[in-house]
């Protein structure tokens, strides 16, 4: 059997759990392995929020009041043992990566191409209004490249979720690069938490494509429009259980095959509430297996909703509440939704998983390496003596989150263009929607 090698050591890790997820230890057993953490993490309590809405979706809240990020982080599952194990998970991922301590490497990124492996500059992430340039000096790191194995260094600010210490109190590399959780994953093994990274960053890059294509549409006639999967075609048991109970708790849900040339299942659930009364919310998923990409896009939408009514994320501020009511009361709702008709038949995307998860990546970089992508860079940010993974994964040249400052690189430029057949330049920053949908790691 193959292994996938990291800095010269090889790794494997077998399925065991299989049920709306797939993991190599049940909710319970995780659980078990992950509360001695929780008082040196600094995380007081997991609060269940299930009963602040009527759809009956386990979520979860943890709390951090310490965090160099957010306080809150939130969790979701089909049962409320695996939305406590989420929400606490996201708490433990972000800790690691606000005190991760890296050797850093002081010089311009001229200097760094002489001496070291580079991510090529346009694929760099440059925040808005960015002071980068050739020869300023920013703060570097080295990570492992499990595609070509060697090192390759990257900017401190796409590996640290430091806030106290990028936006407060050093100013010198304030105005670089993007901070985020993107890329950011746990798991009870090493292969497990790589696999959810990098599954995140193929949804993020998905997502934003998808989107960027349909804001260049926008007021065309016949835009793009997002695949709408007909539910009725949905056969799988889990996914059908989570339309249950959004059915019996009058929400409408629409799902949105968002799957791109990368070939692995993404989808984009968008619930809303007929009456107007609730917010709409969105949940995003991906996994080589469709049936745990929908119930991840699905839940994590009731997670959003149940964020928003709950008013505990502490970078959700008044204004972003007044925008949603206005959404809420104009056309976008159910109305535009419902006359976008159902097209893809769920049954035509496939699960491509296997049984361990080194087959699940060795999937995963071969359709990374088809898509022009030749670096995947990995940081173990697991403490020492710990039972459990954490690790933060970048693969230059996919697109980030997409948010209302996000300018769109090559590949999300490149999916509109092909769907309008026109050159893409128009600014339309104006037009991003409101999206109910929260990066682990905040939006700052």
């Amino acid at each position: 059997m193959s292994s996938l090698n990291f800095r010269n050591q090889a790794y494997q890790a077998t399925k065991l759990f299989w049920q709306g997820t797939q993991r190599t230890a049940s909710p319970k057993e995780t659980w078990e392995k992950i509360r001695p953490y929780f008082k040196s993490i600094g995380l007081t309590r997991i609060a269940n929020i299930t009963g602040l809405d009527r759809i009956g979706i386990p979520v979860t809240i943890a709390y951090r009041p310490n965090s160099y990020s957010i306080v809150t982080s939130s969790g979701k599952g089909t049962t409320l043992e695996a939305a406590m194990v989420s929400g606490a998970m996201e708490s433990i991922e972000l800790y690691c990566a606000e005190t991760i301590v890296l050797p850093e490497i002081n010089l311009s990124y001229a200097q760094l191409a002489q001496n070291y492996q580079v991510i090529p500059r346009e694929n760099l992430l440059l925040r808005e209004n960015s002071f980068f340039n050739l020869h300023r000096l920013e703060q570097w790191c080295l990570g492992w490249d499990i595609l070509n194995q060697h090192e390759v260094a990257v900017p401190v600010q796409a590996v640290s979720m430091n806030y106290h210490k990028f936006w407060y109190k050093d100013f010198t590399s304030l105005g670089s690069f993007e901070m985020g959780s993107n890329g950011l994953a746990s798991g009870n093994h090493f292969l497990e938490a790589l696999s959810s990274a990098l599954l995140e960053l193929l949804e993020r890059d998905a997502i934003s494509c998808q989107l960027e294509a349909c804001l260049q549409g926008y007021g065309i006639p016949e835009g793009y429009q997002m695949p709408r999967v007909c539910l009725e075609t949905i056969e799988y048991p889990v996914v059908q259980e989570l339309l249950a109970k959004l059915a019996a708790a009058q929400v409408i849900p629409v799902l949105f095959d968002c799957t791109v040339d990368t070939e692995v299942p993404v989808y984009r659930a968008y619930i809303y509430d007929p009456s107007g009364v609730e917010p709409s919310s969105h949940g995003y998923g991906a996994h080589l297996d469709p049936e745990v990409a929908m119930v991840r896009a699905l839940s994590e939408a009731a997670q959003t909703r149940l964020i928003v009514i709950s008013g505990a994320r502490d970078d959700i501020y008044h204004q972003y509440y007044t925008a949603l009511r206005l959404k809420n009361n104009s056309s976008f709702g159910g109305g535009k939704l419902e006359s976008h008709i159902p097209t893809i038949d769920a049954r035509v995307r496939q699960s491509q998983a296997c049984p361990t998860f080194e087959e699940d990546i060795a999937i995963i970089l071969e359709k990374l390496k088809q898509v022009g992508l030749h670096q995947v860079i990995v940081f173990d940010l697991t403490p020492p003596g710990w039972d459990i993974s954490i690790v933060r994964v970048i693969v230059p040249g996919l697109e980030a989150s997409f948010h209302r400052s996000y300018q769109p690189k090559q590949r999300a430029i490149a999916f509109a263009e092909s769907q309008h057949l026109v050159t893409v330049t128009s600014k339309t920053e104006g037009l991003r929607e409101v999206d109910t949908h929260r990066p682990a790691g905040g939006v700052f």
